[in-house]
């Protein structure tokens, strides 16, 4: 892999996680006003939130990557899948 194949390779990752910051930042901010998220044994409103995700930090990352799995279980049905399980044992 020559240096020009290897600069369009991490510029179309950057591009990635900045589709998936934004992404996942609109679907945060959709959320309720008063939504807080306890990560650890700390508390985060909405705007924390999206801050940690808009800068990159460790939090952010976390939280992009638990919302890519939620949608990929939605995607495959997965999420279907429980709750329709769920149902049948109520």
């Amino acid at each position: 892999m020559n240096g020009d194949d290897k600069n369009t390779k991490k510029n179309s990752e950057e591009k990635q996680e900045e589709y998936f910051r934004e992404l996942v930042s609109a679907r945060i901010e959709a959320l309720s006003d008063d939504l807080e998220v306890f990560f650890g044994d700390q508390n985060y409103t909405r705007e924390e939130l999206v801050k940690n995700i808009r800068e990159g930090t460790e939090l952010g990352k976390e939280i992009i990557e638990s919302q890519l799995m939620l949608l990929r279980d939605m995607a495959e049905g997965k999420i279907y899948e429980i709750e329709d399980s769920t149902q049948l044992h109520a």
